[in-house]
């Protein structure tokens, strides 16, 4: 950043003309806002990285190097390829696209009803419903693949 640059940030210049300088704490805080946005986008990327990095790395590497999320030698893309064959992950894709579609379809035909009674219908407590739906839109779906077992 030159000199330039800096300077007229710190100007503020008002529609008489006149020129202000802005408080110099504006500029910490706007440094302290990047530093905590940096902060917490690199927080939030590293685990893709390292999981995508930790696919390339031979078993070895994988257990000795810990949390460093490139491989030291060769990438190993043929990882890919043994999870894919060997775990049957094309099954697995098959099984999720058919849930995944059913369940989408599905949602649509029982919404559509609900959403046109809602827009046609003149119910009390109408508008609170409404807002209640878009509520639970928002919250995340959970659905459990088995009940919990006693011990």
């Amino acid at each position: 950043m030159s000199a330039g640059t800096a300077l007229s940030r710190s100007i503020d210049t008002r529609r008489g003309g006149e020129q202000v300088r802005k408080p110099i704490t504006r500029h910490w805080r706007e440094w302290i806002l990047h530093a905590i946005l940096l902060t917490v986008g690199v927080v939030c990327i590293f685990p893709f990285i390292w999981v995508v990095g930790s696919a390339l790395k031979t078993e070895r590497e994988f257990f000795s190097q810990g949390l460093n999320p490139f491989p030291l030698g060769l990438p190993q893309w043929a990882n890919f390829e043994n999870a894919w064959v060997r775990a049957n992950f094309g099954q697995y894709m098959v099984n999720t696209l058919f849930i995944a579609v059913s369940v989408a379809v599905l949602s649509v035909f029982i919404a559509s009803f609900t959403a046109y009674a809602l827009s046609r219908l003149d119910l009390p407590g109408k508008n609170g419903l409404i807002v209640l739906f878009g509520i639970i839109f928002l919250l995340p779906r959970a659905i459990p693949s088995s009940r919990p077992t006693r011990s």
